[in-house]
């Protein structure tokens, strides 16, 4: 009865030691939205020895102790336990999060479910205990917090029906509350490059002479704008202008059925997602997915630019309004375009009524250009004056983490953090390169383009040495295609500085810094990108 006691009592530090690690595991799930596309799975395989050889490494060595006297035993597996929640203290005080675990009510009912997973076997164990059978108790425990990545997977699994069933519920609350509000007219914007910086452009132009409402943030999934309907949608609005992200071929068309736009921008498509595209065709006949659902009454813009989208034929007779940069063919189209560090001024010419307007804004780079001109366009086909736009153009401010430009202590800091591509990369780079100062370049490079990754941070990394003073890459594995291209390029070898994580990386930055110095920010992977310990 003694030993039972007391093995009992040496679980605890086991299961605490368990919380700090289903955490962590949970933070992977939700950064690879709870396994969609069976991501979560994928990363469990690209980090294979890191989920293995985690805090408890030493774990099947307890296998020796199988003829080891049962008090023995005990004191063995709690101070084993004990001394491994120590270290993984110690790891959670050097590690940094960029992105913490939130504890959403889907979060809650997923550890609730491995929760119980993991009660079962000390349910069992407590009604048929067998002091003969200790160590096998010990041994089997022990493997499931060994193994806790996989036994959340199952509880993942396990819930899925309940999540699908409880997200249909919101879904039809929210499809009804867009169907009573039928006075609001959805614009739904897609493509690879530049949807949020739009989408904020055009909610601040149409916001000049009617009520528009947008998708916060990067909310461009079904849950994010499920959410939005039912929480914040509200009967005032005259335009609802919704983002639409898709990592696959249907994903846009579904969104369109929640929403069911009557107006749609496409922005620039390439080689954003390929990964999971596939090809560029594939991303093209998804991104079109949004022009099809446009009905005979509405409109869509497309870039006249984009090879993808120029003389694209769709089902729907709705309205296309070209833009371009390059064509006066174009419906509306930009002119005389001059770029400094600190400002973009142009002419944007409206070919149908033959108007035009000087646009001044603190948006850098040309696809800001682009950006601005699709939501120009819409907003002057939806009935904003030439005075209207104008004002708001001055007016505008970058997106969050999109090319915004920020004091950080005394560094200027170019952030361009969220999920770089090929062109946004590119762009970025035009812009640091207008800046007058040390240049410095920071960045994971880019992810999610399948069999082009290698070649497009290849390329990054030769355009990266025509711009930067010094360079730092965050993760020695995920960064070498843009080692190889600088050195490719002749780069100076001493000038590039590889490091771990992005808290090493600011360490570095603050050793390099000069009085004017300016840092790009290209991409900020999540913390499941980390080359050191999750």
């Amino acid at each position: 009865m003694v030993i039972k006691i007391l093995f009992f009592v040496a679980l605890i530090p086991l299961y605490v030691l368990l919380f700090f690690k289903q955490k962590r595991a949970l933070a992977v799930l939700q950064q690879n939205f709870y396994n969609q596309n069976f991501r979560y799975l994928k990363w469990i395989k690209n980090n294979f020895l890191l989920v293995i050889l985690e805090a408890d490494v030493y774990f099947p060595f307890l296998v020796l102790a199988i003829n080891v006297e049962p008090l023995i035993l005990t004191l063995l597996f709690f101070s084993y336990y004990t001394l491994a929640l120590t270290n993984d203290f110690r790891c959670l005080k050097t590690n940094f999060e960029k992105k913490p675990l939130v504890f959403t009510p889907r979060v809650k009912r997923l550890l609730a479910t491995s929760f119980l997973i993991y009660l079962l076997p000390i349910v069992f164990i407590f009604f048929t205990y067998k002091e003969s059978n200790l160590i096998y108790y010990f041994l089997t425990l022990g493997f499931l917090v060994y193994v806790n990545y996989f036994v959340l997977a199952l509880a993942n699994y396990i819930n899925h029906p309940i999540e699908r069933l409880i997200f249909k519920g919101f879904l039809r609350s929210a499809k009804n509350k867009l169907a009573k509000m039928d006075h609001i007219d959805v614009i739904g914007i897609t493509g690879s490059y530049g949807k949020t910086t739009t989408k904020y452009i055009l909610n601040d132009i149409l916001s000049e002479e009617f009520k528009s409402f947008k998708t916060p943030k990067s909310f461009n999934t079904e849950n994010g704008i499920v959410k939005t309907i039912n929480n914040d949608l509200n009967k005032l609005n005259d335009f609802f202008v919704v983002e639409m992200g898709a990592f696959k071929k249907g994903e846009i068309k579904k969104l369109t059925k929640i929403v069911n736009p009557k107006y749609g921008i496409i922005t620039k498509i390439g080689k954003a997602h390929l990964e999971s595209f596939k090809d560029e065709l594939s991303i093209k006949e998804g991104k079109f997915e949004l022009f099809d659902a446009i009905p005979d009454d509405g409109a869509v813009v497309l870039n006249f630019d984009d090879p993808f989208q120029k003389g694209h034929k769709s089902k729907t007779k709705a309205n296309v309004i070209y833009v371009s940069l390059k064509s006066k063919k174009a419906d509306v189209y930009a002119e005389n375009i001059k770029y400094s560090s600190d400002e973009t001024v142009f002419t944007i010419k409206f070919k149908k009524d033959n108007s035009s307007i000087i646009a001044k804004t603190k948006l850098l780079g040309e696809f800001n250009v682009y950006n601005i001109l699709y939501s120009v366009a819409l907003a002057k086909h939806l009935g904003v004056s030439n005075k209207g736009i104008e004002r708001a153009i001055k007016k505008l401010k970058p997106a969050e983490n999109r090319l915004e430009v920020k004091k950080f202590n005394d560094i200027n800091l170019i952030d361009n953090s969220y999920n770089s591509n090929p062109i946004g990369s590119s762009n970025a780079l035009e812009v640091l390169k207008m800046q007058n100062g040390k240049k410095i370049v920071m960045t994971p490079g880019m992810i999610e383009l399948g069999v082009k990754q290698y070649e497009e941070n290849h390329k990054f990394g030769k355009k990266m040495s025509e711009v930067a003073d010094y360079v730092i890459l965050v993760g020695p594995k995920q960064t070498r295609a843009i080692f190889d291209g600088l050195m490719v390029s002749e780069y100076d070898v001493d000038k590039i500085f590889v490091v771990q994580d992005i808290k090493e990386a600011f360490k570095k930055l603050n050793e390099i810094k000069d009085d004017e110095t300016y840092v790009l920010i290209e991409n900020d992977l999540p913390d499941i990108f980390n080359e050191k310990k999750v």
